[in-house]
């Protein structure tokens, strides 16, 4: 596997993760994304319960 390519530029490793699509379940493959405009904690996506029934929570970034 090659090695991503080096930047100035200071990265943080987003993990891959499923998400739902309405129909099924896509993958997201893992990738460095740039540090900034994001919080320090990665919250994968997940299924939370509310008085109307499931609703699906996409991945997403968190402080």
């Amino acid at each position: 596997m090659p090695l991503p390519p080096v930047t100035a530029e200071p990265l943080i490793w987003q993990p891959g993760f499923w998400d739902w699509t309405g129909s099924g379940y896509s993958w997201h493959h893992g990738q460095y994304v740039p540090a900034a405009g994001h919080g320090d904690k990665f919250q994968p996506g997940y299924w939370a319960r509310t008085p109307s029934g499931w609703v699906w929570q996409p991945a997403h970034w968190t402080s």
